[in-house]
């Protein structure tokens, strides 16, 4: 027995198919949607884990300083002259290793203790640098600046520096890799 097709249904062949293709493309399109999310969560993921590390990296030289005689940080081969050479330190071949078991000179301490900051800044971090600088003159506040990924470790109004000095007062640069500690010294 044949059973009767009504006229309405003889006149919707195909549609499923135009069906299946929009569920399909609202699908690909949550797909690359998901996938979009994804790698902003793994590229933030990434800066944050930078941004950490260059934190930890100032805070491990900052509190190597104030464990160290006041006479070192004023010294003329002390932290503050050291640091703000004017340009990022230079990252060691090696991680220093001179000053872990012997009596050093306040230079001795000083280039040890700024050379692993910068071997570690070097190695931990993409393109990663370590500098300083005095706040004020006959300032005893030392900036430790540590940044990665293209920004350079200073202030001032270039693109690439880390932070920019409006009136005395410090801004981070807009998209800067970079953290900046203070301390003040006896």
């Amino acid at each position: 027995m044949k059973i009767p097709v009504p006229k309405f249904a003889r006149h919707q062949k195909g549609v499923g198919m135009i069906e299946v293709m929009v569920a399909a493309l609202i699908l690909a399109v949550s797909v690359l949607g998901l996938i979009a999310m994804q790698l902003k969560a793994v590229r933030i993921s990434g800066d944050s884990q930078a941004r950490v590390q260059a934190t930890a990296i100032a805070q491990d030289l900052i509190e190597r300083m104030t464990m160290n005689d006041s006479s070192v940080m004023q010294s003329t081969d002390g932290y503050g002259p050291t640091l703000s050479a004017g340009s990022a330190v230079t990252k060691p071949s090696s991680l220093p290793q001179t000053c872990l078991s012997s009596a050093c000179t306040p230079a001795q301490t000083v280039a040890f203790d700024v050379g692993q900051a910068a071997y570690y800044a070097g190695t931990l971090l993409p393109d990663g640098l370590l500098s300083g600088r005095v706040a004020a003159t006959d300032s005893k506040n030392l900036q430790v600046f540590v940044a990665w990924g293209g920004t350079k470790p200073i202030v001032g109004s270039s693109d690439d520096a880390c932070m920019d000095s409006v009136g005395g007062i410090l801004t981070y640069r807009p998209g800067a890799n970079c953290v900046m500690l203070e301390a003040t010294f006896p």
